[in-house]
Order: C-alpha cells, then sequence, then structure tokens
C-alpha cells in the first residue's frame, strides 16, 4: 500500500496531496462475493482511522439506483452508526451529468439537450415527409413507431461512437440492392437530422454525454482533484465510460473497482475471449490501462472472504480450457435445483409456490431474480391468490395501473363514440364517478345491462 501526505483544510477537505499514482490503480471484487457489501465493507475499513475520510471520497457508479443501495449497504455494514456518507454520481443517468460540471469555472457552455418527445416530434415528422415523396403507404402511428426505432439506432450509434459515414460499407455488394432503399430512408439522420439540430440550437442526449465526460477528463487533467474519487461496478462497455474509468485509474487519489473479474485469467485465455463472453469488457478495459487480470489485487472488504465453490466452477466452465473430465468441488451446486415444467404458467405457480414456502418462515427475505418480465407478472397474479403482494424492482407499466387504464379507456371510447363496449367499459371502470360516490355509477350500469340484455 502507497503512503500519503497530506494538509488538512479547516473544513474537513485535502488539500495538496503529494500521494502519485506511478501504475493505474485497479481493484477486483470477485463473483462470489456481495459486490455493493464488499464494496461498503472496503469503504468503511478505508475510513476507519479518519471519520471524514469516507465524506470527502466522489464515487461513480453505473446507476442512480446502485447509489441508493450503496447508501443501504454502507448502513448495514455500519452497524446503524452515523456516517458522513460520499458524494455518489450515477454513470449511467444522463440528466445527473450536470453535477459533474457543478463549478463557478466553467468555460464551455453546452448545448442542452433535445427534449425526447420532441425529437420524436421531429423525426415523425420528417418520417411523414420521405413517405410522401416517396410514395410509400404509411399512417401517423406507424411513422411514430418508425421514429421510435430511429431514436433507438441514433442512440446505439452515438453510444458506440460509430459515424453514419461508414453506413455505405456496412453491407456486402451481393445485397447492395437491397440496402440502398434502407440507405435512402436513413438519409433522414444523415442529411437532415444534423441540420435540425444546428437550427434549433440543441445536442443528441449521448453525443452531449459524451462531450460531458471530455470536458470533465480535460479539468482532472488541468488540475487533478484533492479528494479520493472511485469509479466502481462498471466494466467500461461505453466507450465514453471506459475513458472515464481510465482517467480515473490514473489520477492521484483514483481507483476503480471492477465487478465480477476472474484474476486467474491468462494472456492466452484474454485474447481468446470473444466480445460477447462476460470477461471480455473488463479484460480489454485493464488492456487498456496496461494491466492484466493477474495483476489487479482484491479489493479490500474481500480480503479474508471466502468465496463460494460455484463462482469458482462457474468461472472455470466459462473458459475454453473448461473440461468436465476433472473433479468438481461438493458444494458448488449445493442449492441448485432443476425443476422441469411444461408451460410458462407452470413455471410461474412453481416459482410462486417456492417463494411462499420462504415467506412463511420467520423473518425470513426472498428475492426472484429474472429478466423475463412476463415471468414476473404471472409470479404476481400467482401470489396475489394467497393475498401475497411483491414489490417489483423494474417497476409497474402505467396501462396497468387503474389510471392508466381508465385513461386508456377514455381515448378508446374519443377514438370510437359509437363503441358500445367501449363506452361500457368505460362507465364500469371504478374512477368513473361523475362526481358521485364511489359505486353508484357502476351499480346503475349493472342495472342498465340487465334491463337492456336480458
Amino acid at each position: 500500500m502507497s503512503s500519503q501526505i497530506f494538509m488538512r483544510r479547516p473544513w474537513g477537505g485535502i488539500d495538496n496531496p503529494l500521494l502519485i499514482s506511478k501504475t493505474p490503480s485497479v481493484f477486483a471484487i470477485p463473483s462470489g462475493c456481495s459486490f455493493l457489501e464488499t464494496f461498503a465493507l472496503g469503504l468503511l475499513k478505508e475510513g476507519e482511522q479518519d471519520p471524514f475520510r469516507l465524506s470527502q471520497m466522489e464515487i461513480f457508479l453505473p446507476t442512480r439506483r446502485a447509489c441508493i443501495e450503496l447508501k443501504r449497504a454502507l448502513m448495514r455494514q455500519g452497524e446503524g452508526k452515523c456516517l458522513l456518507l460520499p458524494r455518489l454520481s450515477p454513470l449511467g443517468d444522463l440528466d445527473e451529468d450536470e453535477e459533474w460540471l457543478s463549478s463557478p469555472q466553467d468555460e464551455l457552455e453546452l448545448k442542452p439537450v433535445i427534449p425526447p418527445l420532441k425529437r420524436l416530434g421531429l423525426l415523425t415528422n420528417l418520417i411523414e415527409d420521405y413517405t410522401r415523396k416517396t410514395g410509400l403507404p404509411s399512417s401517423p402511428s406507424l411513422s411514430f413507431k418508425l421514429a421510435k426505432s430511429l431514436v433507438g439506432l441514433m442512440d446505439q450509434a452515438a453510444i458506440e461512437t460509430v459515424p453514419w459515414e461508414g453506413l455505405i460499407h456496412l453491407v456486402p455488394s451481393e445485397f447492395a440492392s437491397h440496402w440502398q432503399l434502407t440507405l435512402n430512408f436513413l438519409e433522414i439522420i444523415t442529411s437532415h437530422w444534423s441540420q435540425i439540430l444546428e437550427e434549433t440550437g440543441v445536442m443528441e442526449p449521448y453525443a452531449r454525454h459524451h462531450q460531458l465526460v471530455d470536458l470533465l477528463i480535460a479539468r482532472w487533467e488541468k488540475k487533478p482533484p484533492a479528494h479520493p474519487i472511485i469509479g466502481a461496478g462498471s466494466t467500461g462497455t461505453m466507450p465514453a465510460t471506459a475513458r472515464l474509468l481510465q482517467a480515473i485509474a490514473t489520477l492521484p487519489q483514483g481507483q476503480v473497482i471492477l465487478p465480477g473479474l476472474d484474476m486467474s485469467l491468462r494472456e492466452e485465455e484474454v485474447e481468446a475471449l470473444s466480445p460477447c463472453h462476460p470477461q471480455y469488457a473488463p479484460t480489454r478495459f485493464l488492456q487498456k490501462v496496461g494491466l492484466t487480470p493477474q495483476d489487479v489485487p482484491l479489493w479490500s472488504g474481500a480480503e479474508g472472504v471466502e468465496s463460494h465453490p460455484r463462482a469458482g466452477l462457474l468461472a472455470q466452465a466459462l473458459k475454453s480450457s473448461f473440461s468436465l473430465q476433472g473433479p468438481f468441488p461438493e458444494k458448488a451446486l449445493e442449492g441448485v435445483s432443476f425443476i422441469p415444467c411444461a408451460s410458462p404458467q407452470e413455471e410461474a405457480l412453481t416459482i410462486a409456490i417456492l417463494l411462499r414456502q420462504q415467506l412463511e418462515i420467520p423473518q425470513q427475505r426472498v428475492a426472484l431474480v429474472t429478466s423475463d418480465l412476463r415471468l414476473v407478472e404471472r409470479v404476481r397474479a400467482e401470489l396475489k391468490r394467497w393475498g401475497v403482494e411483491i414489490d417489483s424492482s423494474s417497476g409497474e407499466a402505467l396501462n396497468q395501473t387503474p389510471p392508466g387504464i381508465f385513461l386508456k379507456l377514455c381515448a378508446d371510447y374519443m377514438a370510437a363514440p359509437k363503441d358500445q363496449v367501449a363506452l361500457l367499459s368505460l362507465l364500469k371502470h371504478p374512477l368513473c364517478r361523475m362526481g358521485r360516490a364511489g359505486g353508484e355509477v357502476r351499480s346503475e350500469v349493472r342495472q342498465f345491462e340487465k334491463k337492456s340484455f336480458f
């Protein structure tokens, strides 16, 4: 560990740090450890000797949710003690970028971000103009859907810093005639969109994000921060994030903590990794800062923590040299079960039963982790049969909430006023009260249905 000498400001900041990092400061938390809990434990260890150390830190995490969860992890690891928390900044939430530039000495004024709805509206108008000129069949709703798809393509290209000029060379010549039709459509972006942005004085969100990161890095190069800066939980898959993490790793008091890095990878194994491999992004980041996985030490919070044998088994299984002939740790697959299900509904019912069994244990906490949102909805529906309400971290779609359903019924009736089903559906909704007590309108509508149809 390097030592440092610093002078204390009266308000607790660090001034004139003399610690100079000769090599990038990168640490790792293995996949067998809870990342946020381990990260929080290491932060508290660093602040044991100085109660103000934690409050002087600035930590960059992938999302705003990660920032919230780190606060909770610090409280858990601190066992309820009073803490001066560090400044937490999200890497992935663009609306937080302005906080990075909160300095009275800003030298660059960036153009504002174009509002999302305005961008969709302008692109919808461009698509409508294109379909009219080319004679292609279209409608306002179809143009709006195409605009949403176009926004996704534009954002992806901006994230990866891919120039639109390379589109013409993207497809082999044998598909040139079909690709030419797509190129003609994408001329909306290549020819017209940049001009519109210039005339309206706004910027694309991710283009602005890149400029903000470059501005922040330039400021650090000009005057290195006098406080600890940590980038944690990200592997730098986005070019802008990778540049920021590289800058943090080389700062005098900068540290980067990589999640789930396999520190046993050899050089030839790193070179053989494909872009879809989970270790590809962190190892490519290490190459950019001149390190190998074996050069990266453990984060202080992970020292002495015994890794689960399953993590080692999965790490070996992801290597190209993995063989089924070798011995397996006895506890590697302990707690792992396979339950065959004939249908998605049966799968949801099985999961709901397992969750209910765990909830019957006093003080027991249980979580379902899945990327299938439809499965989550099915499980929630099954648990509601037993009066169990669960919270989904993905949130709830607006059109599935009572107000959202009511607004959709209103829109359906306005679109087709003569549709009797739409009218009855609207009148029977609990939120349709017409200035009267709840339930009165629904009761009268039901009486009307009985007299009219029976």
